[in-house]
């Protein structure tokens, strides 16, 4: 039996609840953990529920779409934007949506999305998943730094991801019952 591509699982990416760990609620808020889902999206869909957040197409071909009630609709809130191969998916951007921090507060967003990423890259039979370091990150400077660590090195290490100076990104291999 084959492995699914990437475009497959991203388009039956649909409507995925985030697992409970990423989320810590807000008192002040209505948003419950039922509130969340994440939607894959390809380069060519239309991003007409996800005005709060910009992907680059061009360099994130795939994307894991955070989505919460906004305003009497479901908006796309966060993305991650990914590149993929038959071996790896390589993590570029993990961006929350402009003005939307009262939807993201109550849940570790930049987690729950790279977990998403994990899952469909098992689900796809890939053999690593890739995150690019903070350092890396286009617009990185000292005044995002600190926040851009925490969403891109921080995240990567919480889910057992290694550094590698050589590829310049964060791996986690995926074994799919194969022996390393």
């Amino acid at each position: 039996m084959s492995t699914p591509p990437i475009e497959a699982i991203l388009h039956a990416w649909q409507g995925r609840k985030i697992p409970a760990r990423y989320f810590h609620g807000d008192p002040r808020l209505s948003l419950t953990l039922d509130d969340y889902t994440t939607r894959g999206m390809l380069s060519g869909e239309p991003t007409t529920n996800t005005p709060a957040i910009t992907m680059d197409l061009s360099v994130t071909p795939y994307g894991v779409v955070l989505q919460a009630p906004c305003d009497q609709r479901t908006l796309g809130i966060a993305v991650l934007g990914f590149a993929a191969d038959d071996c790896v998916a390589d993590c570029l951007q993990i961006q929350g949506g402009h003005g939307r921090y009262r939807e993201l507060s109550p849940l570790r967003w930049d987690g729950a999305l790279l977990d998403s990423l994990i899952v469909i890259a098992r689900e796809g039979g890939l053999d690593a998943v890739h995150v690019l370091p903070a350092a890396l990150v286009a617009g990185m400077d000292a005044r995002n730094g600190e926040r851009l660590s925490k969403r891109y090195d921080e995240n990567a290490q919480r889910h057992g991801f290694r550094r590698s100076h050589e590829l310049h990104r964060y791996v986690l291999e995926l074994c799919h019952g194969r022996l390393w």
